[in-house]
């Protein structure tokens, strides 16, 4: 009988049939029986290479990194400008006023809220500012009171 106590990915105890260790998280884990050890199954992790090593981890694609608490690949939001921090594995949530847009993967601004801007999602980032086009041709978009405001130059 396999001595499953300290095997990592392990919940310490063996199989039924004593030949492997019950593995925690049995639905991404699988029992090595070359390694003796519980690896991660990449291939149903979501956002990752496919590369690992085995038992602790999978290597996440950009902008992903691997959470070892939830055993996946979390949306990394601290690479992602006006993004404060994760709602979810796959979406962050933004810096007044911005809104997470799951399509485009970032922090937009919802033009229509504003007095004078022309509606629509703005979703194009410009010097890392996003900007909003001004209805009237006598007024430009400030970032830094995220509005409309005179020009008169």
């Amino acid at each position: 009988m396999i001595n499953c106590t300290g095997k990592a990915g392990s919940n310490g105890l063996p199989s039924t049939d004593g030949a492997s260790c019950t593995c925690l998280n049995s639905t991404i884990r699988f029992w090595n029986s070359v390694t003796l050890t519980c690896d991660i199954n990449c291939s149903l992790i979501p956002n990752n290479n496919g590369i690992s090593d085995l038992s602790t981890r999978c290597s996440c694609t950009s902008p992903y990194t691997w959470s070892v608490v939830f055993m996946t690949c979390l949306l990394d939001c601290s690479t992602l400008i006006r993004a404060i921090n994760n709602s979810n594995a796959s979406a962050c949530n933004c810096l007044s006023p911005y809104f997470w847009n799951p399509l485009s993967m970032d922090c937009d601004v919802n033009c229509t809220q504003y007095p004078c801007a022309l509606p629509g999602i703005f979703d194009e980032v410009v010097s890392s500012t996003q900007i909003c086009a001004c209805a009237k041709s006598y007024m430009t978009w400030s970032t830094n009171t995220t509005s409309c405001v005179l020009d008169c130059y």
